[in-house]
């Protein structure tokens, strides 16, 4: 039985952990992207992330932002003409952006969730449908009795969290031209959950023999580091050429392993998924 189900829930989950949000990149790392999705030339403090060059433009001081994003939704699965909901909320989705400029100099710390930042919680899941001949004839190998089985329930919860953190150096050139250099650590976790209750049933009998439950709680945890360049081009006044270049971050999860009846989360197995190197480019002109 562990063998048939193996496969099927660790799709399950992994599907789940992906609804839960971004596994790769989140873009959405200031309020202010919000309002307008295109931070990419940013000069304003947010620019810690978005196009750290961009500080070189702040006047002297030092500068802070925190902003937090609630998200609502509302997943929904449809299989076979039956629905399967989740409703969890993500509450706390934060980021924070410091900025430091004294003359040519500018250093800057962000804060903030590269990705996941979120869970599901399902109270069924349609991937477990079809296994119920499957787990009869596993029970047929424990007793000549039973010949059946039937789901009575089955619940799936899947989070991921991603923590970022990076660090930096900018410098202007004759205001002409800004350079950044700076580095990120990342500290992703996903937690794993799930459960399903089997009926065994017996013609024989004429009712439910027995019933049968699979249980899998498991974490996988992994820390990679980056490298961050940029550059911003200022050929006139208020007119801006931005470039953002993050290296890949290698993340090595590792599994922690509580229980796991089906055998797909082997304690102290390794799974390799990295956040891909990716490039941005914005521009921006004050016309007014």
């Amino acid at each position: 039985m562990k063998k048939i189900l193996g496969i099927m829930v660790g799709v399950l989950l992994t599907a789940t952990s992906v609804y839960a949000g971004n596994v790769d990149n989140v873009t959405s790392q200031s309020a202010q992207f919000i309002r307008a999705a295109a931070r990419q030339a940013s000069t304003d403090v947010d620019a810690a992330y978005y196009n750290p060059s961009g500080l070189a433009k702040l006047t002297d001081g030092f500068y802070w932002e925190f902003s937090n994003l609630a998200i609502l939704k509302n997943d929904t699965l449809i299989s076979g003409g039956i629905s399967y909901a989740a409703d969890n909320p993500v509450l706390l989705f934060p980021t924070l952006s410091l900025a430091y400029k004294s003359g040519s100099l500018a250093s800057y710390f962000s804060f903030h969730v590269p990705g996941g930042g979120g869970s599901n919680h399902f109270y069924g899941h349609p991937l477990f449908n079809g296994s119920e001949a499957q787990v009869a004839a596993a029970g047929a190998e424990q007793s000549d009795f039973i010949d059946g089985a039937v789901i009575k329930n089955s619940e799936v919860f899947g989070s991921s969290m991603f923590l970022g953190a990076s660090i930096g150096a900018v410098y202007d050139i004759a205001g002409v031209l800004s350079l950044s250099l700076g580095a990120r650590a990342v500290s992703a976790s996903k937690h794993y959950r799930a459960n399903v209750t089997y009926g065994l049933t017996s013609t024989a009998l004429g009712r439910e023999a027995t019933s049968v439950t699979l249980e899998i709680d498991a974490e996988q945890k992994a820390l990679g580091f980056g490298a961050i360049a940029g550059l911003s081009f200022y050929p006139i006044d208020d007119l801006i050429f931005s470039f953002k270049y993050e290296s890949s971050t290698a993340l090595e999860f590792t599994n922690k392993t509580n229980k796991d009846d089906v055998n797909f989360f082997p304690d102290g197995a390794k799974n390799q998924r990295d956040i891909p190197a990716f490039a941005t480019a914005g521009m921006s002109w004050e016309m007014l």
